[in-house]
């Protein structure tokens, strides 16, 4: 990221905990669904949004099968409600250390993010 486009983290959570009920959009509507889990890392940024980050000892997973970080980021943005501001989804990258690609983003667009996002809540339920 170039000077322009840095971002400023007011603050991080790290192994931050979301449990509980959640909304889930499926092609037949919304659902509520139970999860527990814990994000490695989630970056609140000046802007009003917010970078999950996952961790992965060995190699990154494929983005286009993984469920783990894009539900993260969904259950997150709803939990981050409860510090009193809204945060929208910015960025979600693995963090890997081993492979050639050592970071990883979940999508590469704006436009791309919406569609990660519906295909991994439709494989989840």
């Amino acid at each position: 990221m170039g000077p322009a486009k840095r971002k400023i983290v007011v603050e991080r959570l790290l192994e931050h905990s979301l449990s509980g009920s959640f909304e889930i959009a499926t092609g037949d509507g919304t659902r509520t669904v139970e999860i527990r889990g814990k994000v490695d890392r989630i970056d609140l940024l000046a802007d009003g949004t917010f970078r999950v980050i996952d961790y992965k000892l060995g190699w990154p997973p494929d983005r286009g099968r993984a469920l783990q970080l894009p539900i993260y980021a969904l259950c997150a943005e709803q939990s981050l409600r409860e510090l009193g501001r809204r945060w929208t989804l910015g960025e979600a990258v693995y963090l890997a250390f081993k492979g050639p690609r050592r970071v990883v983003p979940l999508f590469s667009s704006e436009g791309q993010r919406g569609d990660v996002m519906a295909r991994a809540q439709q494989r989840l339920v």
